[in-house]
């Protein structure tokens, strides 16, 4: 098998395993002894487009378990959460490039609102390992992409289960979801609680138009790019949600998340202007050769096994 196909044939494993997890039912028992187990089939908590972090509402538990945060030291050594990532398998996240200004970086899993312990207690794990892409160079959003190796693998639960990631060049929707902790208003307070928004998705060419003298996309945009947004203001990413997830749902399976973009920059929040996300599709090559760089003979045994 050549490397690029023996690596699609491992995302689509790797996938089809997060879609499993997303149908497979859940075992409640009582503390009792010698009481029953009872094996109940979760109600889907799926992301839907949304009317109304800016415009936004608020996550529902189990709604987006591939959400992660990321928390670096301030200048007095305090850790603080200033970025949002997806979970892409049990040891990866992918984020925005220029997120990553220190080398201590904790990812945060499993949380729906800060300081609630309501649906458990979320989990921090830290990352030994930065993957920037090589092409990425500071001040600019050209190829806004980063991988983060965790310091474990991570168990998968309701609450954090990864995301499977769009390989297509053409995205065939008109409407994506993006989530994150960001600021609700310009300047404003990051979020305490997980928002989502729907947003529409524009073509390059048709957003090109916004972005003609802009320093931060100097060359213009590029196919690597995608937009989206709402043209009559009000629903956004803000300071904050960079680095977070931009979605659709599976055709296949609605509770399992395919991920077209990351959250890169935009221009304001809530304004007519569509926001910048890196295109996943662009990178999937250098994703899958850092994350899943297996070996013929596992996988043979994927296909076998799984």
């Amino acid at each position: 098998l050549t490397d690029p196909l023996h690596r699609l044939l491992i995302r689509f494993l790797e996938c089809r395993d997060y879609q499993s997890a997303s149908n497979s039912g859940l075992l409640f028992g009582s503390l009792a002894v010698g009481s029953s187990v009872v094996k109940l089939k979760p109600r889907a908590q799926c992301p839907t487009d949304q009317n109304l972090i800016v415009g936004g509402t608020a996550a529902r538990f189990g709604e987006f378990p591939h959400m992660a945060r990321l928390a670096m030291p301030d200048e007095n050594g305090a850790m603080v959460f200033r970025c949002g990532a997806t979970l892409i398998s049990e040891q990866w996240v992918m984020t925005a490039a220029h997120c990553l200004e220190s080398q201590t970086i904790v990812v945060r899993l499993g949380e729906l609102k800060e300081g609630s312990d309501e649906f458990g207690d979320p989990v921090d794990v830290q990352v030994t390992r930065i993957v920037k892409h090589p092409n990425y160079k500071p001040r600019t959003v050209y190829n806004d992409i980063a991988l983060l190796k965790l310091a474990r693998t991570v168990p998968f639960s309701s609450r954090i289960r990864p995301a499977c990631l769009y390989g297509s060049s053409t995205v065939d929707r008109t409407k994506a979801v993006a989530i994150g902790f960001g600021s609700t208003e310009a300047y404003g307070a990051a979020s305490k609680e997980l928002l989502k928004v729907s947003l529409d998705v524009f073509t390059t060419a048709a957003c090109s138009v916004f972005f003609q003298r802009n320093r931060r996309v100097p060359q213009g945009l590029r196919e690597s790019h995608l937009c989206a947004g709402f043209l009559s203001g009000g629903r956004d990413t803000c300071t904050g949600d960079s680095g977070g997830p931009l979605q659709i749902s599976s055709e296949d399976e609605a509770c399992v998340a395919q991920i077209i973009g990351i959250t890169s920059f935009g221009i304001g929040c809530g304004s007519t202007t569509p926001g910048i996300y890196t295109r996943v599709s662009e990178y999937i090559d250098w994703i899958e050769g850092i994350v899943w760089p297996t070996d013929s003979a596992s996988l043979t045994d994927g296909l076998r096994f799984s």
